[in-house]
């Protein structure tokens, strides 16, 4: 059965810069995973691939010399 985890659950996971830190983290929230599971979830969270296409769909990519001159630009 696969756990659900909460978003707050995730994103601090996906902070973790080790499998022995997620293991950490984990057991702080209440979650026993054995290693197996820990590196799981650890390989999971960093294989995280983001294409070019996808990039170019968040990424604006806006002509900032047409665009930021200041008259388009609110602070």
């Amino acid at each position: 059965m696969a756990m659900e985890f909460s978003k707050e659950q995730i994103s601090k996971a996906s902070a973790c810069k080790s499998v022995a830190e997620l293991q950490e983290l984990a057991k702080s929230e209440g979650i026993e995973l054995n290693d197996e599971e820990a590196e799981a979830y650890f390989a999971e969270l960093t294989d995280v691939h983001v294409s070019d296409e996808e990039l170019d769909a968040v990424a604006g990519g806006k002509d900032c010399k047409n665009y930021c001159d200041g008259r388009n630009l609110r602070l």
